[in-house]
């Protein structure tokens, strides 16, 4: 089995991302008026019960919708945040095996 190689560069990137994209998927950041049941990660996998969209029109504030949409928003951001840092590693790794040949 070949031993993989890790630069310094790949592994920072990856710590990095890793200590930006933890927080946004294990809570679910939302108005103190309201609690979520669970982090935002479960929140998209299993999400709360909804009472509808002429409830929230015509009734009151729907505090499952409120957590389901900032989980979703808060999942959207870890994965751009981990698709940069993806990016970063791929640039940095063709740019340095350009550079030995």
């Amino acid at each position: 089995m070949p031993h993989l190689k890790v630069s310094g560069f790949t592994a920072t990137i990856a710590v990095v991302a890793l200590l930006l994209v933890t927080p946004l998927l294990l809570t679910n950041w939302h108005d103190e008026t309201y609690s979520c049941h669970a982090g935002a990660l479960v929140d998209v996998l299993h999400p709360e019960p909804q009472m509808g969209a002429d409830f929230r029109r015509e009734v009151a504030f729907d505090s499952g919708y409120a957590c389901d949409q900032e989980a979703r928003r808060q999942v959207e951001a870890a994965g751009v945040i981990v698709t940069a840092a993806l990016l970063a590693i791929v640039v940095r790794a063709r740019r340095a095996s350009r550079q030995k040949t």
